[in-house]
């Protein structure tokens, strides 16, 4: 986690930032993963775990690093894609970091629980396409 830092963010909780300035297609980060069959996400759903799990291609996983504290945005910065051979999720910059700017990338989810207008939540891990891209 060379270069990046965990900070206190509202209203996610935590999330990493850069502790100097980036290029763009630096890799940023590489977490391995464990991975799980997708009937086992309906038991996560009741933990504080629902937030944090990923899924790529059908397959669920949890990412055992600080890549789980990579927050969501519409206009992201990274991107992370699923290494099949290491078995580790990559993050990687799509464009310059700026030292002090958050690290994010899009969760993809068709709906995001803290934007919707009204109804419960529906919640579940962030998705990415089946190349492993989000």
């Amino acid at each position: 986690m060379t270069g990046l830092e965990i900070r206190d963010v509202k209203p996610s909780g935590r999330g990493l930032y850069a502790k100097a300035d980036v290029p763009a297609g630096a890799v940023l980060l590489r977490n391995p993963v464990v991975d799980f069959p997708m009937p086992e996400t309906a038991a996560l759903e009741a933990t504080a775990l629902r937030d944090y799990y990923f899924v790529i291609a059908g397959t669920a996983f949890i990412c055992l690093g600080v890549g789980s504290l990579v927050n969501h945005s519409d206009d992201p910065n990274s991107d992370c894609d699923l290494d099949t051979e290491t078995r580790e999720l990559v993050f990687t910059a799509v464009r310059p970091i700026t030292a002090g700017e958050q690290v994010t990338f899009d969760y993809a989810w068709d709906e995001y629980p803290w934007e919707a207008a009204a109804g419960p939540v529906v919640p579940g891990g962030p998705s990415v396409d089946a190349e492993g891209t989000a």
